[in-house]
């Protein structure tokens, strides 16, 4: 996009005030996102969704299929409102330290270092420091004791990738985010339904759900209804078209990597196998009688005959025993 030409600092300020409640304002006249004439903006229609869930919504919860640019409007989203929210504080964490650092906080630095009005306060690595509790900062899971405590005028937590993320993080976050203007961002790819973020944006029990729900299908993204790429870096048709092939239509990972949504066909199929969720120490887990157990059976004809022991805590379930024959 074109750079607009520089404003005083009373101006920056003046139109900073105006992009409190209007983030299109801020992407268009503070972030100057590049524009799409084919698509008449800088944001898809299932982006622009998303914006307005967060501004409207207490909890988002955004699930998506691949490269439909979701980092890059989470990154927006953070500094349209750290910068137009004095003493807010914004943190974000993932399922690994490794994608706070080379996804979102890449993103962050990106359009921050970008845009031609200055957005104040200071850039590090993983931080955008504008006080001692006005700041935007991104951490590990690890210690979700990290979000204790700290409360400010406006909250924003956002939880990226968030099928690999502990129940105890979205209680902890749940703690810090209690005024009616706070928000809550969870975004995933929905490969595994046997994640806490699912039981809180589908209840197991068939309660509502606090969470507005977006779901941003990359069969809807411009470059692949159009056939051409309009979006560079985005999804292609040619991909969807190779998934289709590959996946098929109906298959569990076609719904979760393009479609965006938890397949019902998926069980409890692990396509992003994580040692830290997927095994437990027996020394550490006592499982009573009383839990529901079974035994499963493979018969093998070219290959040995498993039989595995389970039990079932009611959300967990645990293999105790195998043998092969």
């Amino acid at each position: 996009g074109m750079h607009t030409s520089a404003m005083t600092k009373a101006e920056i300020g003046e139109l900073i005030d105006r992009c409190r409640d209007d983030p299109f304002l801020f992407f268009d006249k503070v972030l100057n996102l590049e524009q799409f004439p084919e698509i008449g903006g800088s944001l898809t229609e299932d982006q622009i969704e998303l914006v307005k869930s967060v501004l409207e919504n207490r909890h988002t919860a955004c699930t998506a299929g691949q490269s439909v640019g979701k980092s890059y409007v989470l990154a927006a989203i953070v500094l349209w409102f750290i910068a137009c929210n004095r003493d807010s504080i914004v943190i974000t964490t993932s399922a690994s330290w490794e994608l706070v650092e080379n996804v979102l906080w890449r993103e962050i630095r990106k359009l921050y270092l970008a845009a031609p009005q200055p957005i104040g306060g200071t850039l590090l690595q993983f931080q955008l420091d504008f006080g001692e509790k006005w700041f935007a900062v991104g951490l590990s899971t690890n210690d979700a004791t990290k979000f204790q405590g700290k409360h400010s005028k406006r909250v924003l937590i956002v939880i990226d990738e968030a099928t690999g993320v502990d129940a105890k993080i979205f209680e902890a976050a749940e703690a810090m985010a209690v005024g009616e203007n706070d928000r809550l961002l969870a975004t995933a790819n929905p490969t595994d339904p046997a994640c806490a973020f699912k039981d809180e944006i589908e209840p197991p029990d068939g309660r509502p759900s606090l969470w507005n729900r977006v779901i941003i299908n990359a069969e809807n993204h411009p470059n692949v209804v159009l056939k051409k790429t309009i979006i560079p870096g985005a999804v292609t048709w040619q991909w969807v078209d190779e998934k289709k092939v590959q996946w098929g239509e109906d298959s569990p990972m076609y719904d979760a990597r393009v479609r965006g949504v938890y397949s019902k066909k998926l069980g409890r199929l692990f396509p992003d196998w994580s040692e830290t969720r997927h095994v437990y120490d027996p020394a550490a887990v006592t499982i009573p009688d009383w839990w529901c157990h079974w035994i499963s059976c493979d018969w093998g004809f070219a290959h040995n005959s498993a039989v595995l022991f389970f039990a079932w805590d009611g959300s967990t379930v645990y293999v105790y025993d195998e043998i092969v024959i």
